[in-house]
């Protein structure tokens, strides 16, 4: 996503995509919250927990950095690779919403809505309100029903009990 011979992020571009990592974890409950910011620890202590470096990630030079990331894809601790995929997931689909991504890989949307145009005349996804017959029963039993149905329950078993005793 951001190696491979491409030009660098500018400072501008990396910083709207933090905002928007930003906003997408914001939105999130307090327990997925909680588990991004530990995975990101993770990540900026990965260098050290691999072995690598004695330096944090952002503290090395961008080709110590892109080799560390190589390892945690290729890790073989399944929780410290976990979070990496996460986060990364996370990261690549809001770099790759940004229309200027998506022209730039050469993604045009003109050809994704020659096949869309026709979902929509569709009549099986269309509904169809009138047409849906009611219900011969709610399925729900009023409380007065179900003291009448409990007694006669209970009257039934009187009547079982005492014809075993007789």
């Amino acid at each position: 996503m951001f190696a491979g011979g491409a030009e660098p992020l500018s400072p501008a571009r990396l910083g709207e995509l933090t905002r928007r990592v930003d906003r997408m974890i914001g939105g999130a409950g307090v327990l997925v919250r909680g588990g991004m910011r530990f995975a990101l620890l993770v990540l900026w202590l990965s260098p050290i927990l691999l072995g690598l470096h004695a330096a944090t990630l952002p503290r090395l030079p961008i080709e110590a950095r892109t080799k560390v990331l190589r390892a945690l894809e290729r890790s073989r601790f399944t929780n410290l690779l976990l979070m990496f995929v996460g986060v990364r997931a996370i990261m690549t689909m809001i770099f790759y919403e940004d229309p200027a991504e998506l022209a730039h890989m050469g993604y045009r949307a003109s050809h994704q809505s020659r096949y869309l145009r026709h979902t929509r005349q569709l009549s099986v996804l269309q509904p169809r309100l009138g047409e849906v017959p009611a219900p011969l029963e709610s399925g729900v039993r009023l409380r007065e029903d179900a003291d009448e149905a409990s007694d006669a329950n209970a009257s039934g078993e009187r009547q079982a009990v005492r014809k075993d005793v007789a």
